[in-house]
């Protein structure tokens, strides 16, 4: 599964942090935090919102280790203003990963470790999920 996060201009020495909460179901079907080790790996890229094409070589970009990027458990902070629940998923795109588009395309890709398990998220700007 997926999760797009459409940027419009940055500056291009600019970075972004993109932040979500991600949930999976537990035995019981509730709804719990997940971790690093409910995936079998995490990946993302970036293309121009103008022409579809990819920004530099940031075209599936392994995210390792995982447990840099999947929080242990969930995080406040000023970086989160959606609620005081906070969030466990925190990427900080490098400066670069913007040069000069009028808007940017980010999506990243979340393989689950059992190959089944779909996920559930909040995130910090507008996202679209894609199966």
């Amino acid at each position: 599964m997926s999760i797009v996060y459409q940027l419009g201009p940055v500056d291009p020495n600019g970075s972004a942090i993109l932040l979500a909460r991600l949930y999976k179901l537990d035995s019981s079907q509730n709804l719990v935090p997940a971790v690093a080790a409910d995936f079998q790996s995490i990946t993302w890229s970036a293309t121009s919102l103008h022409d579809g094409t990819p920004i530099g070589s940031y075209t599936n970009v392994n995210l390792t280790p995982l447990s840099v990027y999947v929080l242990a458990a969930l995080s406040t902070g000023s970086v989160w203003a959606l609620d005081q629940t906070g969030f466990n998923f925190l990427l900080v795109l490098p400066p670069g990963t913007f040069p000069g588009e009028p808007g940017t395309r980010i999506t990243v890709t979340f393989v689950m470790a059992d190959g089944v398990t779909t996920f559930f998220l909040r995130a910090n700007a507008p996202v679209e999920t894609v199966e």
